[in-house]
């Protein structure tokens, strides 16, 4: 199965292809100025290095939220005219469970934490021994992070932390004997590999919903939408 995979949910930029499993070509850039610039001139470059075209690609896979309103919007629009231009499959994959998907493989829960600004995060909580199925032990949900911070301090299992949201907030896991935070750049965004094997599994089982039914995973709603809320519009 040939994939395109990509994540615009943040500040990065991450596309990969995938064959069978296998990393054929990856970019990945951070604190990109605007995804609209790089998204096309990025894609064109993969399937060169790859010596692919659209007509090869067997699922398309992005980063469905939580996360950038804008960046989300920008992805999942290129990837659905894609999908409807050339009749491929789609697959949208929850960006804090793309963030946890390296770690599992230590068999520990892991806290994906992403900065939400304004004193909030995006977090959930998962584990996935071996092959098994993915345990969801806290869904995806908008944190303050002091709110967080008091969830975790009862939290007794050991865990791995990773995520923007560490950084935003280094006091976070602080007070958490148990965890173990993962800081390295890489770590801190997603890797739009790890979007494109999670795609794969969920294809594998059949779960491929319609392209047009799929949506940005927002969480909250945008600055904008507050604004009009309050002001009755």
């Amino acid at each position: 199965m040939k994939i395109l995979a990509l994540d615009t949910s943040g500040t990065s930029h991450s596309m990969t292809l995938l064959e069978e499993g296998r990393l054929v070509a990856e970019r990945a850039y951070s604190d990109v100025p605007a995804h609209t610039e790089i998204l096309l001139p990025t894609l064109q470059a993969l399937l060169d290095e790859a010596q692919w075209n659209l007509d090869h690609l067997d699922l398309l896979a992005l980063t469905l939220g939580p996360g950038s309103f804008t960046g989300l919007r920008i992805g999942l629009s290129a990837l659905k005219a894609i999908a409807y231009a050339k009749q491929k499959p789609i697959v949208g994959i929850d960006t804090l469970r793309a963030l946890a998907a390296p770690h599992w493989p230590e068999g520990r829960a892991v806290l994906s934490c992403m900065d939400a600004r304004r004193g909030e995060v995006y977090a959930s909580l998962t584990r996935r021994k071996a092959t098994g199925p993915i345990e969801i032990l806290i869904s995806p949900r908008l944190w303050s992070w002091q709110a967080l911070q008091e969830f975790l301090v009862t939290y007794s299992e050991p865990f791995i932390a990773v995520g923007s949201g560490l950084m935003a907030h280094p006091q976070l896991i602080s007070s958490c004997p148990g965890a173990v935070s993962r800081l390295e750049p890489h770590f801190q965004q997603v890797q739009a590999q790890w979007v494109g094997r999670l795609a794969e599994g969920v294809a594998q089982e059949g779960n491929i919903p319609v392209a047009q039914s799929l949506r940005p995973l927002y969480l909250r709603v945008s600055h904008a939408e507050a604004m009009r809320a309050q002001m009755g519009i």
